[in-house]
């Protein structure tokens, strides 16, 4: 299963074992969408609310819009290896896929618009910076990458040798630090700029799957 909350809090997408993304309101409990969807592995909410982007195991990726239930566009690429996860840009239509293949395809919703070649096996999550054309890319060796978008290049890498494995990741609002959480429940801090942790690791729970 996997979840995505809207921008403002309201609402939260996931995807359910029979084949369907559901949209629940936060503030009442109430269903307010159901999409019919396929075999789903990954979804994020657009920052305007407006579209849901998900991926599947059919070579393609949809994007939904949301009040109507609708495919607002499927975007397909010849042999497109299987999408692991996603991220839409702060600002605009663009969003992020990452691939077995070791790749992160960005797009938007009219199509493809660049591959960058990245060095993360078994990437476990993506994660834009708000406001900015970074992304942290983590994966099941330890490591997390910061990559520049517009320069089409690795800025960044960090390593916790310690950890198993990164679950999660999330940006700080301010772009300077960004939150990592392995699989085995530690969380870690770490200075972007510098690639430097910010204080100790600390344990939460177990079998954490997700961090926003």
């Amino acid at each position: 299963m996997v979840l995505s909350w809207s921008s403002d809090g309201k609402s939260l997408a996931l995807t359910a074992y029979d084949n369907t993304i559901r949209v629940w309101n936060h503030v009442n409990g109430d269903r307010s969408q159901k999409l019919t969807a396929g075999n789903g592995t990954c979804l994020s909410w657009c920052h305007n609310g407006d579209y849901i982007a998900s991926g599947w195991d059919d070579e393609a990726l949809r994007v939904w819009e949301v009040g109507s239930a609708d495919i607002h566009c499927c975007l397909h690429e010849p042999d497109l290896p299987k999408v692991l996860c996603l991220s839409w840009k702060t600002a605009g239509e663009e969003f992020a896929s990452a691939h077995v293949d070791q790749t992160l395809r960005i797009w938007n919703t009219t199509g493809w618009l660049k591959t960058l070649y990245h060095n993360t096996p078994n990437t476990s999550c993506l994660s834009w910076a708000p406001g900015g054309d970074r992304i942290a890319i983590a994966s099941d060796d330890d490591n997390v990458e910061f990559w520049d978008v517009a320069e089409d290049d690795i800025c960044l890498k960090c390593r916790n040798s310690f950890w198993d494995s990164d679950a999660a990741t999330s940006w700080g609002i301010d772009q300077s630090k960004i939150i990592s959480v392995s699989g085995e429940g530690m969380i870690q801090a770490w200075d972007v700029r510098s690639g430097l942790q910010k204080g100790p690791s600390k344990m939460l729970v177990r079998n954490v799957c997700c961090v926003c």
